[in-house]
């Protein structure tokens, strides 16, 4: 590494260099942003003073040992802290399994809350109305940390007007890497609620699971350049953008057990059988594992959760094995025959006001 001659730090000195028109507004429009946020830091109050810190800080950095790859790198400090605050080391492999499941559920916002004010008061600072570079450069920051993460592949973001609208439109797109398709989709999930939140409208979205891609297409609305929370008015904006992506059109299309994940959800929806075998097997298989990983004490309460699960029965109170049977007997009479003489087998069942008992149980 060559050394550095110790002469004088006085910047007196001029060095031309030559740069694209792109390159040199970048820079004006960054400095101007942060003139603007930190109008005491010696760093932001000229173009010169930038360019002075930026060379002699990277020259630094290579002293250390770095090179100019490491520059894509580097998460700075802020959004460092955010990660710490909110994130977690995660083996992504094992978590892309986990969100399989997940795919189409809700968001529960409100216990997100302090997560979700965190990183809109992080995008929001120093917004203005008629000038977004501040936000652009926010998300530019952050994009640093996704792709740190090795799943992110692209990401781009556009602002653009239109005649008919008073704010202004944005196109926001990425790709992940191949492998990660729950993961990604998952955080698409996130970004809609995030937009959301933030105050921007989707107004279509574009999906790919091939390609591991997704585009938003959005309209920033009042709620946008508001500084008041508005938690009511966000959250309506955060529900319409999540039903671009969990909406019944898409789990139709997809595997099956999501639409049954829904359903269950349902307890006005019961589950039956196509034929007495089929019924049979799956109580035998619950029975047995019951008995040979469960206890006595919980044989016969967790027997009853089995056909509550299947939306026959409410239990009304485990200690007493109280419940109320939920399918008709004139509709439903050989499932709801078959699990009166089932329970029979090992309890006596009683009936009072329409409740029903299990006890003297029978092993």
């Amino acid at each position: 590494m060559t050394p550095k001659k110790y002469l004088s730090n006085k910047k007196i000195s001029q060095q031309a260099i030559s740069i694209s028109p792109a390159l040199k507004d970048w820079i004006k429009r960054h400095v101007t942003v942060m003139h603007e946020k930190y109008p005491h830091d010696e760093r932001y109050k000229s173009i010169s003073a930038f360019y002075c810190f930026v060379m002699e800080n990277a020259l630094n950095i290579f002293e250390k040992g770095k090179t100019l790859d490491d520059f894509n790198k580097v998460v700075d400090s802020e959004i460092d802290e955010l990660y710490d605050k909110f994130g977690f080391k995660a083996i992504v492999p094992f978590h892309e399994l986990v969100f399989k499941m997940n795919r189409y559920t809700e968001i529960d916002i409100f216990s997100m809350l302090n997560f979700i004010l965190t990183m809109r008061k992080y995008y929001t600072q120093g917004l203005d109305p008629h000038n977004l570079e501040a936000f652009k450069l926010s998300l530019d920051r952050m994009k640093t940390a996704w792709f740190s993460d090795k799943i992110l592949k692209e990401a781009l973001i556009e602002f653009y007007s239109k005649k008919d609208s008073k704010y202004p439109s944005v196109i926001f797109e990425y790709s992940a890497e191949k492998g990660y398709k729950n993961l990604h989709f998952e955080n698409c999930k996130f970004n809609a609620a995030g937009f959301g939140l933030l105050g921007a409208k989707l107004t279509d979205f574009i999906y790919s699971d091939e390609d591991i891609y997704a585009r938003y297409d959005l309209n920033l609305t009042e709620l946008f350049f508001k500084k008041e929370l508005a938690l009511k008015e966000r959250t309506k904006l955060i529900n319409h953008n999540l039903r671009f992506l969990i909406n019944y059109e898409r789990i139709v299309n997809d595997k099956n057990y999501y639409l049954w994940i829904k359903l269950a959800e349902d307890n006005d929806v019961i589950i039956n059988f196509i034929n007495n075998k089929t019924r049979e097997r799956w109580a035998e298989a619950i029975e047995k594992d019951l008995k040979e990983f469960g206890t006595n004490e919980m044989f016969l309460l967790n027997l009853l959760k089995y056909f509550e699960q299947l939306h026959w029965i409410r239990i009304e109170n485990e200690a007493d094995l109280t419940f109320q049977i939920r399918i008709s007997k004139e509709e439903n009479k050989e499932d709801y025959d078959f699990m009166v003489n089932y329970l029979s087998k090992y309890a006596n069942i009683t009936q009072e006001n329409g409740r029903f008992y299990l006890e003297d149980l029978i092993t």
